[in-house]
Order: structure tokens, then C-alpha cells, then sequence
């Protein structure tokens, strides 16, 4: 979420020597989508992502043709038509009509600008919230909306978040770092517990180790269960001395040293 406010920032930053003259040179654009009761326009610099922006939004009844608001804005233009920057969509789960557009694109992720529909002073209200939230889809029927997002090429994850009244509440986490150790990576997952309090858990998983077997028992004597190949992933839930139990398309037990490229691969020792 701070990533979102700082390349923002900086997206702002970068205009701001060029405003006063780029503003002179914008232009409304009617959107092509609306709701029953309104349609929206933006006030548009430039055609190209790389060289345009959006500096306003405006709120205009279909009935009367009265224009009700106009909100500030600032956000990049994305690669479709300038007429096609708006979408509607039911964010709040309220039953009433929402709108939003595009905000900005790193390598990765995309923000966009939300602004949902107050029935009781008719407005659209600015959703900083919602906002942040990069790459997010909506479940209409169990009222969850889901975000995904990628921190570097080894770090990536997922939220899903729910509205309490006019808050959004987060209630399910999961992050995974694949380069945290050479042979390991670094997973966190959290979630909304049966008393209402948020939980995390952080755990290793095996994903980058040259092929190990899985024993039945922590012990050289025991039955092999599965040996891996490059594409094995599992999950070490628990460990002792010298092993480590593991969850996954197999549970068993592996040997520590069994991990680690520098030391020798244990054979397995012959039953008797």
C-alpha cells in the first residue's frame, strides 16, 4: 500500500513543473460507460500513456445535464480509448453503482482510482482504501474482493479484503519470498481467526534443492516415500535435529544435509 502512495508521489512530482501549461491544454472526455442516473467525464492531457494524464474527474446527471461534482485528480492514461477510461462496477457491495479508472502501472502492478456512491449526499466519494489495493477483482457473491501483487521477481502474494460498514477490513493474507535462502523459501500466511483476531503464520517451504527423498520416519532406514526432481515444492512444518517434516503432494521426512548442494547426499541405508 505505501508503494502505491510513493510512486504516486512521484508520478505527481514529475508534472508539477508542467501543470499550469498542460492544464490549459486538457480537454473533457465523455466516458462511454455510465450508470442510470449519471454519466462521467475526465479532463484529459495528451493521448499516450507515456506523455498524458488525468487531472479531473466530473460527476453530470443524464437527467438534467447539470454538472453535481468535479474532483481532482492524478493518474497516468492507460493504453485504451480516452473514451473508455471509466468502469462501473458495485465495489462496496451496497447495491448501488460505483465507479472507477486507471491510476498508475508499474513493471508489475496497477492501482486504479475508486470512488464510491454515498446515497445518502448523492456524491462519489474518493476511496483511498481501495485505492491502494493493486491488480483487485471483485466476488459479487461472497462479497470478497482479492488483490494480487509482485514486490520483485522472487516476491509476490495476495490479500482478500471485505467491507465492515464503510471499512475494509482485510481477512486473508499470503506472501511468498522465494530467495530468502539458497534452498528455501519464506511464505507468511494470516487470516481472521474463529474470535474475530488477525493471525499470522510464518513457515519455509523447500523449492530451489537439488533432488532429496522423503522418508516415512526420520531415519535413513526408513521407507522411502518419494524422491524429488527440480519442480518438487514442499512445505516444512516442523523440524528436529537433523530432519525436517514436510507437507506437500508428499508428507513425510527429509535429511537436513539432504538440502544443500555444498554437502554430500546422504545414501539411503539398505533394509535388512
Amino acid at each position: 500500500m505505501i508503494l502505491r502512495h510513493f510512486y504516486t508521489g512521484l508520478f505527481c512530482l514529475a508534472f508539477l513543473p508542467c501543470f499550469a501549461q498542460n492544464i490549459t491544454e486538457a480537454r473533457w472526455v465523455r466516458q462511454q460507460r455510465q450508470t442510470k442516473a449519471y454519466r462521467f467525464e475526465l479532463l484529459i492531457w495528451g493521448d499516450h500513456p507515456d506523455e498524458g494524464a488525468v487531472y479531473a474527474v466530473k460527476v453530470i446527471s443524464r437527467k438534467t445535464g447539470k454538472t453535481l461534482q468535479v474532483d481532482s485528480a492524478c493518474a497516468n492514461l492507460d493504453n485504451g480509448p480516452l473514451d473508455d477510461m471509466v468502469s462501473i462496477q458495485d465495489c462496496n457491495f451496497d447495491g448501488y453503482p460505483d465507479f472507477y479508472f486507471f491510476n498508475y502501472m508499474g513493471n508489475v502492478n496497477s492501482t486504479y482510482n475508486f470512488y464510491l456512491f454515498n446515497p445518502k449526499i448523492k456524491r462519489f466519494i474518493y476511496n483511498d482504501a481501495l485505492s491502494q489495493l493493486t491488480d483487485p477483482w471483485f466476488d459479487k457473491e461472497d462479497k470478497i474482493i482479492g488483490t494480487s501483487y509482485r514486490g520483485s521477481a522472487s516476491n509476490h502474494g495476495s490479500e482478500e479484503y471485505t467491507f465492515t460498514g464503510d471499512t475494509l477490513e482485510r481477512v486473508s493474507l499470503w506472501d511468498q519470498d522465494l530467495e530468502i535462502w539458497p534452498e528455501f523459501s519464506k511464505e507468511k500466511i494470516g487470516g481472521i481467526n474463529k474470535n474475530g483476531i488477525w493471525t499470522e503464520h510464518t513457515f519455509r517451504g523447500i523449492y530451489k534443492a537439488p533432488p532429496y527423498q522423503i522418508y516415512a520416519a526420520p531415519s535413513l532406514h526408513a521407507k522411502i516415500l518419494k524422491t524429488t526432481n527440480s519442480e518438487s515444492y514442499t512445505v516444512i512444518d516442523q523440524e528436529n535435529k537433523d530432519w525436517y517434516h514436510v507437507t506437500g503432494d508428499t508428507t513425510g521426512w527429509v535429511k537436513k544435509n539432504a538440502l544443500f548442494s555444498t554437502q554430500p547426499h546422504p545414501k539411503p541405508v539398505e533394509r535388512k
